[in-house]
Parts: structure tokens; sequence; C-alpha cells
């Protein structure tokens, strides 16, 4: 059993970072916790009578979106919490019809995740902005840029259009107003991620063996990267801020970290002399909001509930695993866990049996981190 609390063992629900990975927060069977990440630290222990699934910070502030969940959810799953946790209390609540099964935060929009649907807000108001109707997405998938000046979004398009190529992403850049149709996988994809600035796209497919990078820019395949010869569930991907390395976890345990210098090179060519291989496309009129759905704290019916359309396209035959690179370094652990890059070359991991790890990443030489710090969460005090 997952334990990050002895006396009351609290079962983890889930673990994640806030946009500049200096927070972690962790939802558990019985409330939530804050830490930071270095020094490691606790900041917040929030324990109630129930389960939270997700807790998202936004950035360093004392606003944070909370979802019910687990065994005895503390909130109907159904119901988008927006917790101030100064006072310690809710101050908003947004319905739905049908589970959330993710939520990001940004400056200025609030993204709820379902399972067919993604249903944006003003975070000032609360307003419906806009609803993005996605293909079958039990998981929640979503990839999101941690920059506060821009915000991009990942997600995977309705299969409702013929021109939607199945497996695709689309990213959508709210800044300039523009979307684009990325063919990002062979099969079904099952971890998405951006990078800090939004201008890259990394993807894993269900069987766990090809991370692929993508430009944002125009689409471009970047490179492929291979975790390894065994199938195995991806549940994180992150890039460091200043893309020089990406970090991919597993629910093997092993976390394998790849040099992104080459893809840097790549990008940077493709905005000098434009796209080598053309495989994005950019669809035109990017603005989806639906004028209906100004009302403030509001029901939100989701109708979306069909089964998804499958299309038998051709496998991707230039997809060579002979020709995707090796990790440059590794760090072993025993459970599934997040991770994200810190400074001085330190690898921050928090893992679902309750445990952190600082972990020194060789930027020459690569290999096995060395891990210099491990420890209980349970032992971490304010």
């Amino acid at each position: 059993m997952n334990i990050i609390n002895e006396e009351k063992k609290d079962k983890i629900l889930n673990i994640s970072f806030n946009q500049d990975n200096s927070l972690l927060s962790v939802s558990t069977e019985n409330g939530f916790f804050i830490y930071g990440a270095l020094p490691p630290k606790k900041k917040q222990e929030r324990r109630m009578d129930g389960g939270i699934s997700h807790c998202e910070m936004l950035y360093r502030t004392n606003l944070l979106a909370l979802i019910g969940g687990g065994e005895v959810p503390k909130y109907n799953p159904s119901k988008l919490i927006i917790w101030d946790d100064k006072q310690n209390n809710v101050i908003s609540e947004i319905k739905f019809y049908s589970n959330i099964k993710n939520v990001k935060l940004k400056r200025n929009k609030i993204f709820c995740i379902l399972e067919n649907n993604i249903y944006v807000f003003s975070l000032d108001t609360l307003e419906n902005t806009e609803i993005i109707p996605t293909r079958l997405n039990p998981k929640g998938l979503f990839g999101i840029n941690n920059n506060e000046e821009t915000t991009v979004i990942a997600y995977m398009p309705k299969l409702n259009d013929k021109n939607i190529i199945k497996d695709s992403i689309i990213v959508k850049n709210y800044d300039k107003d523009t979307k684009r149709e990325i063919n990002a996988q062979d099969d079904s994809i099952s971890c998405i991620s951006l990078n800090n600035d939004g201008t890259l796209l990394a993807t894993s497919n269900e069987k766990g063996i090809i991370i692929r990078i993508h430009s944002c820019v125009n689409g471009d395949l970047l490179s492929q990267f291979k975790r390894g010869m065994e199938k195995v569930e991806i549940n994180y991907i992150c890039f460091d801020n200043l893309n020089n390395y990406l970090a991919v976890t597993s629910v093997k345990g092993t976390i394998h970290i790849w040099s992104l210098s080459k893809v840097v090179e790549n990008l940077k060519n493709i905005k000098k002399n434009g796209s080598t291989l053309g495989v994005g496309k950019n669809i035109i009129n990017s603005q989806d909001n639906n004028d209906n759905n100004n009302n403030k704290i509001c029901e939100i019916i989701d109708k979306e509930q069909e089964t998804v359309e499958k299309n038998n396209l051709p496998t991707n035959k230039k997809t060579i695993l002979g020709k995707a690179e090796k990790s440059f370094a590794r760090i072993k652990l025993n459970s599934n866990s997040i991770c994200s890059f810190q400074k001085d070359n330190i690898i921050f991991v928090a893992t679902y049996d309750g445990m952190y790890y600082k972990a020194l990443l060789d930027t020459k030489n690569g290999g096995h981190c060395k891990i210099i710090l491990q420890d209980s969460l349970i032992n971490l005090k304010k």
C-alpha cells in the first residue's frame, strides 16, 4: 500500500509539482500535503474526512484547485473545488455532470479535463469561455506549458472530422491564436508533455518503448528516444526549464533521462530554415469559444458520451527502433514516481509509496545518477 503517514495510513492518490517545480502537492485518501522541493520541507498539511484525487497549485499562491477522489471522496468527483489555503476554506465550486479527470491552472485560466471535453474558465470571473471536444480520455491526458507569459496546451482532438489523423495531438497557442495538428504516435497515446515555453511536445504510446519529440512550431518530428525493449506504462514526462534534459518515469520504477542538445539544434534550424518534414498541419480559425457559455459558477452538462470513432490508418513505417536514442542517464528506484529538474543538476523525485529523493545528474558522463539524499515524506518538518 502506498503510505505517506504511518499513523493514519494516507494512501497517495496523486502527486504533482506546481508550475515552477518549487512546490510539491500530495493528494491522499485523507486530504492533501504541500512540500517544498529544495530544500525538502513540509509547507502545509490539510487533513480532511475524505479523499482528494488532485490538488493543483497556482505557482506559489494560496489558490488551489481540488478534486475529490479515493474510496471515500471528500467532494463529489464531478465538482471542481476552488480552495483558498490562507483561509483554509472553499471559496467556489464548479459543478459538472460527469467526473473530472484532471485540472490545470494558469494565471488567467482554469482547464477542466473531462472524459470527452475540456472546459476552459476565466480564473478571475469563473465564466466558462470555451468547450473543447476531445476523443475518449479516461486518464485525463493533457499538456500545458509552465511559462507565466504564454499559454500553450496540447490535447487529443475528437475524431469527428475525416481530416483529423488518428492519435494526433492538437497544440493550441492562446497568445498567437493558432492551432496545429501533430501526428504524434503510431498507436494509443499514454502521456503528453509540453516544455516550458510550449515549443516542444513529448509523447509516449501504450507500449512505453519510444518517446517522441515534436516541434510545436511546425509539427516536425525532431527526435525519438528509446526507453527500453519491455512494454511498460509511462506515467510522467518532464522537461527542464532550459530545454537541456528530458526525464521519463514509469510504473517499472526506473527514471530515464535524455539530453536535448540535438533536439534544440534541430528546433533552431527549423525556425531558421522552415519546415523540413511538414508533418504538422496548421489549423485555421482557432477561435472555438462558445458564446452561449458565459455564466458564472454553473452546472455544465457533459453531453459528449458516445463511443470514439476508430480510424484504421497505416502504421508509420519510418519509425525504426534502431535509430532511437538511448537514455543518457538513469535513476533506479522501485516505485512509481514523478520528478523535476532543480538547480545545480539536482533531480527531485517523489514516489507513490511516500518517499523523496535528491539525485545528482552527471552532465558530462551521464550513467546512473547518485542518490545524495533520501527519506520518507513523513519525516519532513515545517
